[in-house]
Formats: structure tokens, sequence, C-alpha cells
């Protein structure tokens, strides 16, 4: 007794279709946390070139120009940050500028946190900390805008290639 096991050498029209790509997950959006400090940096860094309401931490720690990337730098990632929050186009722009703005503002609280213990040593303890954290937390979502990003990377190729398939 003859078994077939051979297969047909054709292709089904359903064969040569690849599976659609699967929903890609992005954590843009609304960050309340992130909103309020890219906001609070924006306020702050112009009432600081407005007022010339400088703390006495960053004044004693850094030199004037210093200061003004400082101050300029908080400017910049608070208007970058919500921008990007609120792109209206495609959402790669979008995360990247808010990607942009969340370095910065990590940077800047960086350097403050640093300035503060440079200037008060244990003195700081508490506003240091608290100011570090707001640069952890500015890297934390660097990570996650990163992923992001490559999670679209990976999609727009998938439907690249299912398009040209």
């Amino acid at each position: 007794m003859k078994q077939d096991n051979s297969r047909s050498t054709s292709q089904r029209a359903t064969d040569a279709i690849p599976p659609p790509p699967p929903p890609t997950r992005v954590s843009s959006g609304r960050h309340p946390f992130e909103l309020t400090f890219l906001l609070g940096g924006l306020v702050c860094g112009v009432m600081m070139v407005v007022l010339d309401a400088l703390p006495r931490s960053l004044v004693a720690a850094m030199p004037s120009t210093i200061e003004w990337s400082w101050e300029l730098g908080l400017i910049l990632a608070g208007l970058l940050g919500l921008l990007g929050v609120a792109w209206p186009g495609q959402i790669s722009t979008g995360l990247g500028l808010e990607l942009g703005a969340v370095l910065l503002l990590g940077a800047n609280t960086a350097m403050y946190s640093i300035a503060l213990f440079a200037v008060s040593g244990s003195g700081a303890y508490t506003a240091g900390i608290f100011i570090g954290a707001v640069s952890v937390g500015s890297a934390w979502r660097c990570c996650q805008i990163i992923a992001d990003l490559r999670r679209l990377a990976r999609a727009a190729e998938l439907a690249r290639w299912a398009g040209t398939s």
C-alpha cells in the first residue's frame, strides 16, 4: 500500500500573505509627572531669566555662562517636551522631541543636584536627593521612549515588508 506524503508544489493565495503585524504599544501620551516637571522647568527657567531669581547654590557653584545654559536648558526642555507630547503629526516625531526634552531636563536636574551637594555638602541631602530623583526619572522615561521608537521602527519595517510581498 502506497502512502502519498507529497505536498502540492503550488502555493495557495492565502499562504503568500504574511500575517498582520501585532499591534504596537507605545508608552507615549499623558504622563502627569513628566508633564508637571516639564512645565515646572519651563516656568522656573522663565522666572530665572525674567526675574533673575537664581538659587544661591547655583550662583555659588557655577560660572555665569553655565547659569545661562542651565536657565535656557530648562526653558528649552519645557517647550520641546510639551510640544512633543502634544505633537499632532507622526508619533515618532513627537517621541523624538519628547526624548530630547527629557534628556535635557535630566541633565539639568543632575547638574543642579551636583551643585547643591558641592555648595551645601550634607546640608543638601534632602533637596539634592529630591532633585536627583527627577534626573533618574528622566533617564527612566528616556529608556521608555527609546523602546517605543524601536517598536515603531520594527512595526514600520514589518508593514513595509508585508506591503512588498
